[in-house]
Order: C-alpha cells, then structure tokens, then sequence
C-alpha cells in the first residue's frame, strides 16, 4: 500500500478566516498519487492542480479569493477519466480515485527501407488564462514531421478552432504588451526520450518505475504501472526548487510549474521516442509582471496533444509537404479554419472532452475568430 503523504491547503473564505481541506487525486489500479491534475471550478476556470504527491494546490491567487462551500470541481488530466466531485472544509481527507484512460495505438513498423521521417497525426488544444480568466482557446488536427535521424520537428495544421475573449487579451495587452509569447502548441521533441535526461539521475525503484532526481531531489518519474501496456513519463522543470525567476524584456516571470507528461506503448525506457507517443500534456503556471503599478498577475498556459495516427516517409515524401510546415512552436494561427467538425470525434480516440465549464464559454466569453 503506497503511503499518501498529506498536505494541508489552506482555503481562505475571508481575510481573517481559513479552513483546510486536503485533497489527494490517486490513481485507482496502481494507488499511486497523481501529479498535474487540472483543477477547474463549476464556471471552467481553473483553480489549481495536483503536485507531484498528488495533492491538490490552489494557485496563489486563488487563496485570496472567497470560497464556498462545498466547491464544486472537475478534475481533467491527460492519462485519466474526468471527474466531478465537491471539496468539503472539514478537514477530512478526500482520497479521490481517478480511471485510466486508455489510449493505445496500433503499432507500426518501418516497413519503408528509405524511411526518415515520422508523420505524427492527432488532436492538439491549448488554452490560456490571464488573470484568472480565458484569454485564449484553441483546437485542432495538426500533422507533426518528426526526422528519425537529424534535424528539426515541424507541423502543419489540418483543421482548427481560435477562440478569444476580447475583454481579457485588451487588459493583457494594456498591462504586458503584445511581445511576450508562450508556445500554444504542445513541443514535441525527436529522438529518445533518454537522450533529453541530462542533468537528472534515474534511480531505480523496482524494474519498471524510476524516479528522476535533481541536485539528489525528485523532479518527476518514468512509471509502468503493473498491468498496464503504456509508460508515462512525469518531470516539473521547476523542481526541486519551489519558483523559477525568468526575465524576457521588461517582462519578469515566477514559474512555479513547468511540466511535462508525456506517454507511450509500453517499451524499456530505453527505447522510448515518438514512435511510441500515445499523448503530451505540457503545463506552465506561475505569474508575470511588467510595471511595479500591476504587480505580478497570475498565467497559465496548458498545451495537450493526442496521437490518433502515424505513418513514416521517405525524404522525397517529406520534401512534397516541406513547404506548408511550421517550425515555430509559438507561432499561432489568427483565424479559425475548418472544414468538419472535427471536436465531435474525440469519443471514439478516447480523448478526454473539454471540461464543462470551458464548453460552455465558448460562443460566449469566448468569441470564435472567424
């Protein structure tokens, strides 16, 4: 029986008030803690998430805010069915199970002997938040073009939504100018996951889970859990460290977040890349601060990507597309452009729905860029 370590959130409802509340997302095969659970309350905002004990934190800001009782959440995470639940102030324990989501592909086998390319095919969204509230929405077809030998992964868009709300992106900007970018398309990264651990330790915790450790400090882990065909690997770029200090321009940032999950069909770890990429989750929150006037204000932004094909190609295959593809992760599309609805298909990838909450501000808050 894994040993949840609890951890008290402190819920303040009034300046001079507090009550706790502890809250731990565990997964409901393995009884191991759940990191980067997205938290969102009953409108779609998202509150917090889960730390890499699996424990729920508010974001900071949101301790400022008046709370009641009993709050209501969705808990969405890329490996795991959605779940709604209401967090009580009592104190109490709420060990919340949370449901594999299964997701495997068919394998393939380069069965071209002049392959060098691998073409990605699934479904991507992106969302960012401002202040506490949606700044930007997007989702989408996208074909990555990962090089199995050299050389730079690129995409191109098929099918997608931009979603905005106006209000938001004009206090953005008004507070932040406009040149202050964040990827909005999850990064996907060639070669083997391996090749990408410099820097970290991997101790081994039996012949199938690992921790990754920093400076002698867990930072994330590589986890097979007993009967399942997928490998997930779990870092926070911030760890062990509580905040990461960044400065772009006059812009000062406080990363408190800076995670990876990514999962695969099940292969020694050793030979992870993205021919066996099932899903990617990437998640950076913390706060930004132009002028001492504003202080700092809270960001977010959450990249996912789910794989629903994938085909390898010759060079001269490649060199045919070329010239539509992106190489730039944080270049965004201004308009929307789509030809079917492609978000009424997620059922049957297996691909967690958008959070009720966030569905219902599209086409409200959030005005689709036509």
């Amino acid at each position: 029986m894994i040993h949840v370590v609890k951890i008290v959130i402190l819920f303040l409802l009034i300046p001079i008030h507090s009550s706790l509340a502890q809250v731990v997302f565990v997964d409901s095969d393995s009884r191991l803690p759940i990191p980067s659970a997205n938290v969102y309350n009953i409108n779609g905002n998202l509150i917090g998430f889960s730390n890499k004990d699996g424990m729920m934190e508010l974001i900071p800001e949101m301790k400022k805010a008046e709370i009641i009782y009993p709050l209501e959440i969705t808990v969405q995470h890329v490996s795991y069915e959605s779940k709604s639940l209401k967090v009580t102030k009592d104190g109490n324990e709420q060990i919340v199970l949370l449901n594999p989501r299964i997701n495997q592909l068919k394998e393939v086998v380069i069965s071209k002997p002049t392959a060098e390319f691998l073409c990605i095919r699934g479904y991507f969204r992106s969302l960012e938040t401002f202040n506490l509230k949606h700044k930007y929405f997007s989702d989408g077809i996208v074909e990555f073009y990962v090089p199995l030998k050299k050389g730079n992964v690129k995409y191109r868009l098929i099918d997608y939504r931009v979603y905005r709300d106006s209000a938001v992106v004009n206090d953005y900007n008004k507070k932040m100018w406009t040149f202050f970018q964040t990827p909005r398309m999850a990064e996907i990264f060639a070669g083997k996951l391996m090749d990408r651990m410099a820097g970290y330790t991997l101790q081994k915790v039996t012949d199938k889970n690992f921790k990754i450790l920093k400076k002698g400090e867990e930072a994330g882990h590589i986890v097979s859990p007993k009967g399942s065909e997928s490998v997930g690997f779990y870092i926070d770029n911030v760890l062990p460290d509580s905040v990461k200090l960044e400065k772009v321009f006059s812009i000062e940032a406080k990363i408190r977040h800076d995670v990876y999950i990514e999962n695969y069909s099940q292969r020694p770890i050793e030979d992870l890349s993205p021919n066996d990429l099932l899903n990617v989750y990437q998640l950076a929150t913390g706060s930004i601060k132009r002028k001492a006037a504003y202080g700092h204000i809270p960001y977010e932004v959450i990249n996912e990507f789910y794989v629903m094909d994938r085909q390898f190609l010759s060079s001269k295959e490649y060199k045919n597309v070329e010239p539509q593809l992106i190489k730039n992760f944080y270049k965004t599309s201004d308009k929307s452009r789509f030809s079917r609805p492609f978000w009424e298909d997620l059922d049957s990838y297996n691909i967690s729905p958008i959070n009720n909450g966030l569905a219902a501000q599209l086409d409200q808050n959030l005005k689709l860029v036509k």
